[in-house]
């Protein structure tokens, strides 16, 4: 009887971790993705080529070859924004019929992307805190899951 405040004072602070936690992933996850995009619109503006060494130079990363993977991968996702501002529609699903024509091209630049990101997680997988369980696990559920609902959007989009 008197262990349970014990453990629901540990479950509410296990809790709270992950909800911080997921937080600051889904921030942290966008950072780069939204530096991409600005540059991206910025560099249509001024109608020049997108800057990579800027922002490759924000990315804090741990080597050489983390630097080569993320400049690759920018590289891609900076091009796919490109396609999709190159285009005119009312929403999403429209741009990117306009943008890419037929599912085989939007599942090409889907799966480039994929790709990219695989390999610049691979590259930085080793250089991660080992304090967290199963990253190996979370990172592959989640290139699993983003290569699943690419899929599904470009059936969606492309019947």
């Amino acid at each position: 009887m008197i262990l349970i405040p014990f453990i629901f004072v540990f479950y509410i602070y296990r809790h709270k971790q992950y909800v911080e936690g997921r937080r600051a992933f889904a921030a942290n996850h966008m950072i780069s993705r939204r530096r991409a995009a600005d540059e991206t619109v910025k560099a249509i503006r001024e109608n020049r080529p997108v800057t990579l060494d800027a922002l490759s130079a924000k990315a804090e990363l741990p080597s050489k070859e983390a630097h080569r993977d993320y400049r690759q991968w920018i590289t891609v996702l900076m091009a796919h924004y490109r396609d999709l501002l190159s285009a005119r529609a009312d929403d999403f699903n429209a741009l990117v019929k306009l943008a890419y024509h037929s599912r085989t091209n939007y599942l090409l630049t889907l799966n480039q992307l994929s790709a990219a990101e695989k390999k610049l997680n691979a590259t930085l997988q080793p250089h991660l805190e080992t304090e967290t369980e199963g990253i190996a696990n979370v990172i592959a559920g989640i290139e699993r899951h983003s290569s699943r609902l690419r899929r599904a959007h470009a059936q969606t989009v492309f019947p």
